[in-house]
């Protein structure tokens, strides 16, 4: 997990080089990957610009949540399920991979994403990809399937929530409009720029030209991407054929129990200890658990890294969830993250910032005496700030 803390200025840009990065389910962790997503497979993306942030310090730029306005976005409801069979073609050091990807969400916490070969048909086995359930990660390979980790409730790898936070993500600068208009697949689509493929905290764009081309339809499907790296087309995608309803996902009945000892471990926890009072379900959600996270300290895992209490609410395709937690040091789990905060006004909470990742919003509250709050949703972070003010510490 990775480890660490927000420096404290309003507008901050963060250069980092982890060991190995790799996300899991909307979580960061530093170390051997068990299961690395898309990006980290083809390549390590970290050069990022920070021209922008030392110009706003220097001018002593104060931004506060929903101080920019948000450009407009087309938007539609976000579908429950769907499935996109996708070509991809990777082009690392000038040799061209073709292959065919295969997604499958059923919203709020499942997903899968296979890796094919050859064409996607009736007898062909994936190669390689992974699958999520709404509390397990599994690693798809051509010998079976293979149980990672526990994971969080939360959006399933290989799902997205970039439409949502677009008109913020523009407004922040992480994203940029092409005024490119595709029709794919008989879907059409907007193509917004961002700085490498998106996995976890969304970057600020890159002066020196590296950029990801995502073409967006308006319910946020990815119908396309084009991933340049040092002036060479090294990764895209395009889709096939996409289907908006529910499909069936991968069974991952056999699949093997022995998770790495590093694994994080989730068990359901209905009456958790907590520095945090137990949060209200946000308007128009619904509770559907309350678990304690804990992650294994990489160099002895009989100790514990980190441990938190989560709280998960849905409303049809969308997810809420508030961790409240403690990491061995004093660190806090956002550190080295390479993105743009804000500063946030929360009661009772004196070092609030919020963050736009890929699979959604996120208010971040350092709490003090190593303890930390995470507030995660598919929602549009002004409305996420107004929950968050009804979070309490615990009497």
């Amino acid at each position: 997990m990775g480890i660490g803390g927000a420096r404290g200025a309003v507008l901050e840009r963060t250069r980092t080089d982890p060991p190995c990065r790799h996300r899991v389910d909307g979580r960061d962790y530093v170390g051997k990957a068990q299961s690395e997503p898309r990006r980290s497979r083809l390549l390590v993306v970290l050069l990022v610009s920070a021209l922008t942030a030392s110009i706003a310090t220097a001018l002593g730029l104060t931004l506060s949540a929903g101080s920019v306005p948000a450009p407009s976005v087309p938007t539609a409801p976000r579908p429950v399920g769907y499935q996109v069979l996708y070509q991809t073609d990777t082009n690392p050091a000038g040799q061209s991979l073709q292959q065919w990807q295969l997604l499958t969400v059923d919203r709020p916490f499942q997903a899968a994403e296979l890796t094919y070969d050859e064409p996607v048909g009736l007898g062909v086995k994936p190669v390689s990809g992974y699958v999520s359930s709404e509390q397990a990660l599994y690693d798809v390979s051509s010998q079976g399937i293979q149980l990672v980790s526990d994971k969080e409730p939360g959006v399933p790898s290989g799902d997205e929530d970039l439409i949502t936070q677009m008109p913020e993500m523009l407004a922040r600068g992480v994203a940029a409009e092409t005024r490119g208009i595709r029709r794919i697949a008989g879907h059409t689509c907007t193509v917004y720029r961002l700085a490498q493929p998106p996995a976890g905290a969304i970057s600020p764009l890159d002066t020196g030209g590296d950029h990801d081309d995502v073409c967006l339809e308006a319910n946020g499907i990815i119908l396309s991407e084009a991933w340049t790296y040092h002036a060479h087309l090294v990764y895209s995608r395009h889709a096939l054929k996409v289907t908006l309803a529910n499909s069936a996902l991968p069974s991952v009945n056999g699949g093997t129990s022995a998770p790495s000892p590093l694994a994080p471990a989730l068990t359901p926890d209905p009456s958790p200890s907590s520095f945090l009072a137990p949060p209200p379900a946000p308007p128009g959600f619904r509770a559907v658990g309350t678990y304690h996270y804990s992650v294994p300290n990489e160099q002895d895992p009989a100790l514990t890294q980190a441990s938190s209490v989560v709280w998960a609410f849905v409303n049809g395709p969308d997810v809420v969830t508030v961790e409240a937690g403690r990491t061995a040091g004093g660190a806090l789990p956002w550190e080295g993250e390479n993105t743009v905060v804000e500063r946030v006004g929360l009661p009772g909470f004196a070092n609030a910032r919020s963050a736009i990742r890929s699979d959604g919003a996120e208010i971040r509250i350092a709490a003090g005496h190593g303890e930390w709050v995470r507030v995660r949703g598919t929602v549009p972070i002004s409305w996420l700030t107004r929950y968050a003010r009804s979070l309490r510490m615990a009497q």
